[in-house]
């Protein structure tokens, strides 16, 4: 969206600290470094966790505002109140509907704002931490909107955060951020649904030689882990006889020293066994996909 109404495109974003920042448009797909938006004390705007943000004219005076979502499912108003050309934000507190504050299910509000029922007033539509989506009618006027309950366009993810192996075509994830748009340009809106889900344990690719580094790291592993345990056996015994004779032998502190440097020694060449096995150690991949949800009806 242009932000600041000078003819080039900006890029704005949320934070999982709460801070929005807004990435001007410098023209020729370049844009300057991102810095964030401060209310009139030069504060940083922040309405909660997960700040999800979405610039619109929601008040119908030609400048853009903003509509956030955070982690616990509010949505925040945050109004224009300088121009188009130079944007002055004040928090509002929380967006209502039906008169209660919103609040969607399972937190992690997505709010953007879309005039989904084709009557000339932006309405909201949110995505929520369980992969719903849904719809609230603005059934104010264009300068003064008032949204009533919510209607759902997507149900809630029946996968959540299962893994791949448990899912089955056409099934969603959850965290749904949603983008409304006529994506098939039969003059009906849409909805593209993005998403998060558990994955996979993944392995990087290895080469032949990588695979017998991995092997023998294996391998060795108990082996030190062994001849660790044996010197700190020793050890203990002969530091035990030392204290309890009243003139320890000069050998026995001579070998106890040396059972000490050798334990060191092997602590660090099991440090080294551990470090090349964990390069090798699946890790826990998450994912996401974009899905379409094509209207197929007026409602």
């Amino acid at each position: 969206m242009d932000l600041d109404h000078d003819g080039k495109l900006d890029v704005l974003s949320g934070s999982w600290p709460g801070e929005i920042y807004w990435f001007r448009g410098l023209g020729k797909g370049k844009f300057a470094a991102g810095t964030t938006i401060k209310d009139a004390a030069g504060k940083p705007i922040e309405v909660g966790n997960a700040a999800a943000a979405f610039a619109c004219d929601w008040d119908g005076d030609g400048d853009c505002d903003l509509i956030v979502g955070n982690i616990l499912g509010e949505v925040h108003l945050v109004i224009n109140e300088g121009s188009a050309t130079e944007p002055r934000f004040v928090p509002r507190g929380l967006l209502r509907a039906a008169g209660k504050p919103i609040k969607v299910e399972h937190g992690d509000a997505g709010p953007v704002v879309a005039d989904w029922d084709g009557d000339g007033k932006p309405d909201l539509v949110v995505g929520s931490g369980d992969g719903s989506v849904v719809w609230y009618r603005n059934v104010g006027e264009l300068r003064s909107p008032r949204l009533a309950e919510a209607k759902t366009l997507v149900p809630a993810s029946t996968l959540g955060w299962k893994d791949d192996a448990e899912r089955v075509p056409g099934q969603w994830g959850a965290r749904a951020k949603v983008c409304v748009t006529d994506w098939n340009g039969d003059g009906k809106l849409d909805l593209l649904l993005g998403d998060i889900c558990g994955g996979h344990l993944g392995k990087p690719d290895q080469t032949d030689a990588e695979k017998h580094e991995e092997i023998a790291a294996r391998d060795e592993l108990p082996r030190l882990m062994e001849k660790w345990s044996a010197a700190y056996q020793e050890y203990g015994d002969l530091r035990q006889k030392i204290a309890s004779t009243a003139n320890p032998a000069d050998d026995d502190e001579q070998k106890a020293n040396a059972l000490h440097v050798a334990m060191k020694r092997i602590k660090e060449e099991i440090i080294a066994v551990q470090q090349t096995q964990r390069r090798y150690k699946p890790r826990y991949q998450y994912h996401g996909f974009v899905w379409l949800f094509l209207r197929t009806g007026a409602g």
